[in-house]
């Protein structure tokens, strides 16, 4: 399958450069919920934007052409945006610096998860995959959130709150704190 050819070029990646980073997304609500599928892995890596032009140039020098993207990915990464890197023409992956203070916390907070593969990824815990999917809040992350809560016997509601506090507070969306008071309604 070439999303799993996606995530092992990952995983040798930040491996080979010792980036820290975790994974979050569909891949991770996978792991803490239901799974579903997904043709892409998003992932953050806590790096400086000084050193984006060495993180792309060591993702073409490990064999993937990001062509005539390569600037505006890196004008994306650069201003703290998710950048899309295309694997195919279906398969990709999402990159984007930690810029939150959720991202500083889910990386110190992630522990190595198994996914449905076998393969061992570094994973946000689920109280920040809930946060982080409050922010889109699309039907899919509705949907991701619903398997967290039904998989998940124990969330710290307390975090889930003060990190949904924070983001909204990061990103001037009060939305987020709107989109945490409809899941509270699921419980």
């Amino acid at each position: 399958m070439p999303l799993e050819d996606v995530v092992d070029f990952i995983n040798e990646f930040v491996k080979a450069n010792a980036i820290p980073h975790f994974y979050m997304g569909s891949i991770a609500s996978s792991i803490h919920g239901r799974a579903r599928s997904t043709e892409d892995a998003d992932l953050v890596l806590l790096s400086a934007p000084a050193d984006v032009g060495a993180i792309l140039d060591g993702i073409e020098a490990a064999g993937l052409s990001l062509g005539d993207r390569k600037g505006i990915v890196r004008q994306k990464l650069e201003s703290g945006l998710p950048a899309k890197i295309a694997w195919d023409e279906i398969y990709s992956f999402d990159l984007r610096l930690a810029s939150y203070s959720i991202d500083d916390e889910a990386l110190n907070r992630a522990v190595i998860q198994k996914d449905l593969s076998g393969r061992e990824l570094r994973v946000a815990p689920p109280e920040e995959i809930i946060v982080y999917k409050l922010a889109r809040f699309i039907r899919r992350d509705k949907g991701d959130i619903k398997g967290i809560l039904r998989a998940q016997e124990s969330l710290d509601w307390p975090r889930i709150e003060r990190l949904a506090q924070q983001l909204t507070t990061e990103r001037n969306d009060p939305k987020i704190l709107a989109n945490l008071k409809i899941i509270k309604g699921w419980l």
